[in-house]
């Protein structure tokens, strides 16, 4: 059936095309909030426990890898349902590489690595959800991106943040329930430090404590005050998904944010002379070149393999080298403020500015290769540690910055900002998921085997942890055969009663003991803190016969 107002047709069963993020009828009537955004809201509160429980993520990697799993499935299910369907490449390339980032939560047992992967992923998540519902300044690599990031995750969720407590219920009487309940949870809250301290105040008389540790037998007090904590600072957490996610799909800074008024003030940051950059630059560039010439014959001898003659290995290697990562840091600071401060006439970079951008770039180049030599001359008497791969890895994304910088001066369509946040992104995930540690273990023992280095270190090689078991266990088959010992049996010996095993004693002892280690710790490990080096290292262990002694 069909009428006509103002000369026009409606069909009555016509439905209203609605925009991702604007509430239908029924939201409506329900304060705005979709079926799914009601169950994300319960799942924020989850994630939030969630991650109180498995803080921090280099203990608990397993954990921690589900959980972001976990919200990232969860969310672009909502997604899906409120209407979002065309998703940029971009915000596609972001979600994808936090969610192969953090599979390095499973792949590696240095600690930093983990720490970075799991903040990399939830950053790389804020933006998706930013991006996926269309807040982004400008589509594509454009250069507003840092502002984009600091949008999504400094800015959006801060707007919505209270919305939680709405969400979690349908109707306004539950609604009303929900912010009681709200309150009450802020007031357990600011209860748990005064509790805490008058029960520490209370804790001098015998019969107080004596009845509080039988409540505890009974109840395991412990562990439920564990997960109330866990739960009462998941909140705020909670509270900021899900106020991420509301103001993301609400567009909540939209409006008020535009590329022209960032664009704008980025303008306005140009008002330095091109005449007063240069002579703060100069004297720079003087230091760097009286450097260069009285320091030429030292550094080149990196690059020819020759250790000076007043020089030991670890000194040559370590002498200036953390000055010269800091300078290279320094330069790259010092050519952003260029281009932040120096005034032009137009969008195009003087060509003063990009003649000290390229002089700049050439002789950080230069400093870090001089280091770079050094450290592989090292790295060929001593092997490899975690500290040598990383610096040899911060190294190389130095380089590879300072010759995107050197390109963009002649390449101007080149987004320099989003390429090097790429380039960052793609080598930190390639550090992350290569398992360096394992890496560095097989390295190290085969070179000591095909006789090309001196001495193992085996101390470095448990600080691996479970990466280096199995090529321990190499080791350890490798000295039995050449003494006719038997590392079954020695790793439950007393230590200090072992045979002298020649020059290599100590290092038979030091894996030993770190093979039972590794035992040890199979027998105490979680079920979150499970990890593929981890299970390489059980199969190692049980192929090799190794058990402790009851």
């Amino acid at each position: 059936m069909e009428y006509t107002t103002n000369n026009t047709a409606v069909s009555e069963n016509t439905q209203p095309i609605r925009e991702a993020g604007q509430p239908t009828e029924a939201q409506e009537s329900t304060g705005g909030v979709s079926a799914a955004q009601s169950v994300f809201a319960w799942v924020s509160l989850l994630a939030g426990y969630a991650f109180c429980r498995a803080f921090p993520a280099s203990s608990n990697p397993l954990g921690g890898l589900l959980l972001m799993l976990g919200l990232y499935t969860v969310t672009v299910a909502v997604l899906l349902y409120d209407g979002v369907r065309k998703i940029s490449a971009l915000s596609i390339a972001v979600g994808l590489s936090g969610v192969a980032v953090t599979l390095g939560l499973a792949l590696t047992e240095n600690g930093m690595i983990r720490e970075v992967s799991y903040a990399y992923s939830f950053a790389a998540y804020g933006y998706f959800v930013y991006s996926a519902t269309g807040n982004s300044l400008e589509k594509g690599f454009s250069s507003l991106i840092a502002a984009d990031f600091l949008r999504a995750l400094f800015v959006l969720p801060f707007t919505s943040l209270a919305r939680i407590f709405t969400a979690l219920f349908g109707n306004s009487r539950s609604r009303s329930g929900g912010k009681t309940v709200a309150k009450v949870l802020l007031g357990f809250a600011v209860a748990i430090i005064p509790t805490a301290v008058i029960f520490a105040l209370l804790s001098y008389d015998r019969g107080f404590t004596e009845l509080f540790n039988k409540i505890t037998g009974y109840f395991s007090f412990s562990k439920i005050f564990s997960h109330f904590f866990s739960f009462t600072f998941g909140v705020p957490l909670a509270m900021y998904i899900y106020g991420l996610l509301i103001a993301s799909l609400e567009k909540k800074t939209f409006e008020k944010a535009t590329p022209e008024r960032y664009r704008r003030a980025y303008r306005k940051m140009n008002f330095a002379p091109a005449v007063t950059l240069i002579a703060a630059v100069l004297p720079i560039l003087l230091v760097y070149v009286v450097f260069f010439v009285s320091q030429w014959q030292y550094y080149v001898s990196g690059f020819e393999g020759v250790l000076p003659d007043d020089q030991i290995y670890a000194t040559y290697a370590r002498e200036g080298f953390f000055q010269l990562c800091v300078v290279s840091a320094i330069n790259f600071f010092i050519i952003i403020a260029l281009n932040l401060f120096m005034n032009r006439k137009d969008d195009r970079p003087p060509v003063t500015l990009r003649i000290l951008s390229v002089v700049l770039s050439v002789f950080t180049l230069v400093l870090m290769s001089t280091a770079m030599s050094k450290l592989i001359m090292y790295i060929k008497v001593y092997g490899l540690t975690p500290k040598r791969v990383h610096a040899a890895w911060f190294m190389a994304v130095l380089a590879v910055m300072f010759l995107l910088v050197t390109v963009k001066q002649f390449v101007l369509k080149i987004r320099l900002l989003s390429v090097c946040a790429s380039v960052c992104v793609v080598m930190f995930a390639a550090l992350a998921l290569s398992g360096s540690g394992s890496a560095i273990a097989k390295y190290n023992v085969d070179r000591y085997l095909d006789g090309s280095l001196k001495t193992v270190d085996v101390t470095a090689l448990e600080d691996l942890g479970d990466e280096a078991v199995p090529q321990l266990v190499r080791l350890a088959k490798a000295y039995d055969k050449k003494y006719g010992t038997d590392i079954r049996k020695q790793i439950n010996e007393e230590f200090d009663e072992l045979p002298a095993l020649n020059t290599d004693s100590y290092s038979y002892y030091r894996t030993a003991r770190a093979l039972r280690k590794a035992l040890e710790r199979d027998e105490e490990i979680g079920v979150f803190s499970v990890t593929l080096p981890h299970l390489r290292a059980k199969k190692a262990l049980e192929e090799a016969g190794l058990t402790l002694a009851e």
